[in-house]
């Protein structure tokens, strides 16, 4: 990040309903010209902090800063921010060139000026000549994009996005995926996005702040997040993941051993442990192997069970020794796989297989 200086901060924010604590206490730091993400299931905070933040509704403790300036008790137009939620609420009466220059004329701005300004944002989401169609003239995907072109209209320094994707068809949602992050390098706004979907996310974030019951899990790159979860809950929500529950048997520095029911197999140690704790081994199911013989120095005897086909991937499920579980995942135009039911060795790369804390494995997504 070129400016270190957070553009938006949340300090200490805590929210209740009716007794039900949403938020316990968040804090987050986001900066110029970041695309970042809130991601989490249904309930756990997302939408309840971004309505925080556009004013429409108020913190019971904490503070929100937009350029080191507390803005926790201003009114939603007083703050430069902008919201595009999910019912895109275009006028309907309203053609296209109208709705994107509302803002702007309820401003009082000059018709020159609002006149060159809409045909800047329609250039920008690429809907220059559809100026004179009415929304119920529009596809669905134009219609997020005029929403998107009104948003950006009045200059906000941060455009809010609630989920505002989820009504579309699976195509035309990865096609604004990919329009979203232009709009946003294009534009320069700073974006924060709403959004339970985590291939959403991942495809389009600079970082993602994984949520869980009124709380941040994780903040990070979606690399850092997937490579490196911080949590069990983060470990299963981004991705698929393979959670094995070991005792950590030795433990030298960056290096240890963890024991796997009969198995002891080496880890590698990114945070402070000792030998004798409970950890959990993340295993991606596209960093497994699968052979009829050992492989390196170490190896998990199994029993593969059974194979499906989704897309070009060939998904495999091997049973181990105690019974638990794995799958794996591979290009299925890869080496032909092997019969159910055949004696298999699965093994790793120890520097892929991150350990998640234990404890962690008894939250609820």
């Amino acid at each position: 990040m070129k400016d270190r200086t957070p553009l938006l901060s949340l300090r200490g924010v805590k929210k209740r309903f009716d007794g039900f604590e949403a938020l316990r206490g968040i804090d987050l730091d986001i900066y110029p010209g970041e695309f970042v993400s809130l991601l989490g299931p249904s309930g756990c905070g997302k939408t309840t902090t971004l309505r925080l933040i556009a004013g429409l509704d108020s913190a019971d403790e904490g503070v929100i800063l937009l350029d080191g300036q507390d803005i926790s008790n201003l009114p939603p137009e007083k703050r430069q921010v902008n919201t595009v939620f999910q019912q895109l609420a275009l006028f309907p009466h309203m053609n296209v060139e109208k709705n994107v220059g509302y803002g702007l004329r309820m401003r009082g701005e000059k018709k020159e000026k609002i006149a060159k300004r809409v045909q800047e944002m329609l250039s920008l989401v690429q809907l220059s000549g559809l100026e004179k169609r009415m929304p119920s003239q529009l596809s669905g995907g134009q219609q997020q994009r005029v929403a998107l072109a009104r948003a950006l209209a009045v200059g906000p320094r941060v455009l809010l996005l609630d989920e505002p994707l989820s009504a579309l068809d699976l195509h035309i949602r990865r096609f604004m995926n990919r329009e979203l992050k232009r709009l946003q390098k294009e534009s320069g706004v700073t974006f924060l996005y709403i959004t339970h979907d985590q291939e959403e996310a991942m495809n389009m974030s600079d970082r993602i702040a994984l949520m869980n019951a009124g709380a941040f899990v994780q903040v990070g790159t979606p690399q850092e997040l997937y490579d490196a979860p911080a949590t069990a809950f983060a470990a299963s929500f981004i991705g698929q993941s393979n959670l094995l529950e070991g005792t950590l048997r030795e433990a030298d520095g960056e290096r240890g051993i963890l024991t796997i029911g009969n198995a002891d197999v080496p880890c590698r140690l990114r945070r402070p442990a000792s030998s004798g704790e409970k950890w959990f081994l993340c295993l991606r199911p596209e960093r497994l192997r699968c052979a009829a013989a050992p492989e390196g120095d170490f190896a998990l005897p199994a029993v593969l069970r059974e194979h499906s086909f989704v897309g070009g991937v060939l998904r495999s499920e091997a049973e181990l020794a105690d019974g638990r579980l794995l799958i794996l995942q591979r290009q299925a135009e890869e080496d032909a796989p092997m019969t159910p039911g055949q004696p298999v060795f699965i093994s790793w790369n120890p520097e892929t297989a991150p350990l998640v804390p234990w404890e962690e494995a008894t939250h609820e997504a």
